[in-house]
């Protein structure tokens, strides 16, 4: 199973999704049924599905894949858990593209008030965090778009910040 992960991670950075997410569903299917629903193989495996289905915009299914690997996650690894917190993200972003952007906002305001809480504002992994920048950018043009200008700039504001105390560490 591990040689058709690669195989369709390989696909997918090629833009091949369609046979990328086919192999997805292969492992996903025989990591479930061999390891169980809640095995780490088995998340990883679903999150690869969705991270596939939403490159090929097929948001729906990836929006759905997205909310089981996060419901999964929460009850087995915990609502703090950085791969939790990365699919919160992930879902949020599916939910801003297909124009959910209420239970967006939600996703990430809750996604960043954890991040923050868990590795506080000036460490190391959450100033690099590309997630967590890129769910700060996501829930402000989500706030932006819910005519929420004024905390979407600020948002944008605390993004930026961060960005450049990271910049001036590296």
């Amino acid at each position: 199973l591990a040689s058709v992960t690669c195989l369709a991670n390989a696909l997918s950075a090629q833009g091949q999704y369609v046979e990328a997410s086919q192999l997805h569903r292969h492992a996903l299917h025989h990591h479930q049924r061999i390891l169980g629903v809640d095995h780490p193989e088995s998340i990883a495996s679903a999150n690869n599905l969705a991270v596939t289905l939403s490159a090929e915009g097929s948001y729906d299914e990836a929006a759905r894949v997205y909310r089981h690997t996060f419901a999964t996650q929460r009850r087995v690894l915990g609502d703090e858990h950085p791969d939790t917190l990365s699919s919160a993200s992930r879902l949020a972003t599916v939910l801003s593209v297909q124009g959910n952007f209420s239970e967006a906002v939600q996703i990430h305001s809750v996604t960043l008030a954890t991040q923050r809480r868990i590795l506080g504002d000036e460490h190391p992994d959450t100033l690099a965090s590309a997630e967590k920048l890129r769910s700060a950018s996501v829930l402000a043009n989500a706030l932006e778009t819910l005519g929420r200008c004024v905390e979407a700039a600020e948002v944008f504001r605390e993004a930026l910040a961060e960005h450049r105390r990271g910049l001036r560490d590296d």
